[in-house]
């Protein structure tokens, strides 16, 4: 999206009303992949926008897929198109200059004429509406671009969810919103609050709320479809009554629309939220309030910072128990009221035909599942982890966590954590880069520059090297501790150097082979390992 407080110098009147009118574009990655670097793999990228599996209609005169007039940003209240003043889309890569454009969507309010310039000059206080001479029969005002402002003064009886998305729909960029029908005045149903739920994303009380409602509007003309995908909540009935014209069937959406619609991560918030107590069906323990579970608490995005509110759920692709094949749901862990451990874990199906699907699986008493704070802990006291948090962490760069995610695996659990590191004194919005993944399996704690080299270790299999070393000749111990001192002497030579990024990775490679050495000794695949080496300071 364009922020018009971000263009370049001292910005006038003309930069940001007339020229800088919308965004342009739209960048796709796999949240499972990173480049060498730690950088992300695009599938979408590039202005103008470019893809193998993601398609935006990018070339004229189709190309209103790329524009962004409506969206979450509105840092001025108006933009005007249709005037004297060609509007920008980008500035060529190549150095032809700039592409220009010229609105041609339904939105916005024709304000050519000098009686509709005189009311919105009052309106925004603004005088040069009134005295431009750029401004002309053609041109037209675009007022409450942001999603937030344009659904709520269309529907202002709903409640919305705390998170809009944007995705790319028949070649075109649309946001989708959840709306909710509540009340507090449901007979026989607990009042709770919505703000301590959903960590403040909706406020107010309600002993009733249903996703009832899907809002999408496009990024070009502003246009809003409020779909109902609930017709048999009553309460959406009521107001389908009194506003026929405002609500469409879902049936009337496009198949690749639906494809777009997840569970609110809002929704399955309030609903762990009271689950935690109501999956009791015994009285005298409901009564005593014993058995009662909780959501975790939050857990920190730093390397010193603290959690707060609790656990947000957030959306995996795993496979249920007693299910053939995998699909994507909204995960919530759940723990015992006041204790760390996981007992059980909420999910809600997202897929057509999963759709909106509860399930709760709980685990054996007298199990002991590490739960989501108790992971944390352990990555965090580990000898191997944490002196390479610290690492990340020289010269002023910043150590970021991303989500701990919980990876059912059959009958067993992973956790996953991924280090993201924000380069110090780098100009402008600086870009976290992945650089390292941690698994934590029961007791087993692992770390490496990837997912797949962190499973590797952590299960005890080999990890690939990087290019340039050769792969370990044999499983011996003996062996494998050889390679680990020369990848200690390695790093003692990078120290000495001042090269602090080559000592990181010296340092895993070697940790990582006296892993597999003690390992490999433990199971009695070789000689018992001599104490194992390490750098000088």
């Amino acid at each position: 999206e364009v922020s018009q407080n971000g263009i370049p110098g001292t910005p006038g009147w003309q930069s940001t009303h007339l020229i800088y009118t919308h965004g342009y574009g739209a960048t796709a990655t796999l949240v499972n992949t990173a480049d060498p670097s730690g950088a992300p793999v695009f599938l979408l990228q590039d202005i103008p926008p470019s893809g193998s599996s993601i398609q935006l209609q990018s070339a004229p005169p189709n190309d209103l897929g790329s524009e962004i007039y409506y969206g979450e940003l509105a840092d001025v209240p108006y933009v005007i198109t249709g005037t004297k003043q060609p509007e920008l889309n980008f500035v060529s890569s190549t150095g032809s200059g700039s592409v220009n454009t010229t609105y041609r969507g339904t939105g916005g309010i024709p304000i050519g004429s000098f009686f509709r310039r005189l009311v919105f000059a009052y309106r925004y206080r603004d005088f040069n509406l009134l005295i431009s001479g750029l401004i002309d029969n053609n041109s037209k005002i675009l007022i409450n671009r942001d999603i937030n402002a344009r659904v709520k003064k269309a529907a202002p009886f709903l409640r919305y969810d705390g998170d809009p998305y944007a995705a790319i729909v028949d070649g075109r960029i649309v946001y989708i919103w959840d709306a909710y029908t509540s009340t507090d005045r449901y007979p026989y149903s607990q009042t709770v609050s919505l703000a301590s739920a959903t960590n403040t994303d909706l406020s107010g009380r309600a002993n009733y709320i249903r996703n009832s409602v899907k809002v999408v509007m496009d990024a070009y003309d502003g246009t809003l479809k409020f779909y109902v995908v609930d017709p048999n909540d009553p309460l959406i009935r009521v107001w389908q009554n009194v506003f026929p014209h405002l609500f469409t069937p879902v049936s009337q959406a496009s198949a690749d629309l639906i494809a777009h619609f997840r569970y609110p991560e809002d929704l399955l918030q309030v609903q762990a939220s009271q689950f935690g107590r109501y999956h009791v069906t015994d009285v005298p323990t409901f009564f005593s309030n014993s058995q009662r579970w909780a959501v975790p608490g939050g857990l920190p995005t730093t390397a010193t910072g603290a959690g707060g509110g609790t656990l947000r759920p957030y959306y995996v692709i795993m496979k249920l128990p007693g299910q053939a094949s995998e699909q994507f749901v909204l995960f919530e862990p759940l723990t015992p009221n006041n204790r760390q451990n996981m007992v059980a874990y909420m999910v809600a199906g997202s897929d057509p035909g999963q759709y909106g699907k509860l399930s709760v699986v709980q685990f054996p008493s007298g199990e002991n599942v590490l739960g989501p704070g108790q992971a944390r802990s352990l990555l965090q006291q580990d000898p191997t982890v944490s002196p390479q948090i610290s690492l990340l962490g020289q010269k002023g760069s910043e150590v970021l966590f991303g989500d701990l995610i919980v990876v059912p695996i059959e009958n067993s659990f992973l956790y996953v954590q991924p280090i993201f590191v924000v380069q110090a004194g780098a100009q402008g919005l600086p870009i976290p880069q992945l650089k390292r993944v941690v698994v934590v399996h029961g007791d087993t704690v692992s770390i490496a520059s990837s997912l797949n080299d962190a499973l590797s270790a952590s299960f005890g299999q080999p990890v690939t090297p990087p290019t340039g070393t050769p792969p370990p000749t044999g499983s011996k111990v003996s062996q494998l501790l050889a390679q680990a001192l020369q990848h200690f002497q390695a790093a003692d030579a990078a120290l000495r150097a001042g090269n602090l990024a080559l000592y990181q990775r010296e340092i895993t490679l070697a940790q990582q082979l006296v892993q597999q050495a003690n390992r490999l000794a433990a199971q009695g695949g070789g000689t018992s390992p001599s104490p194992s080496p390490s750098p000088s300071p």
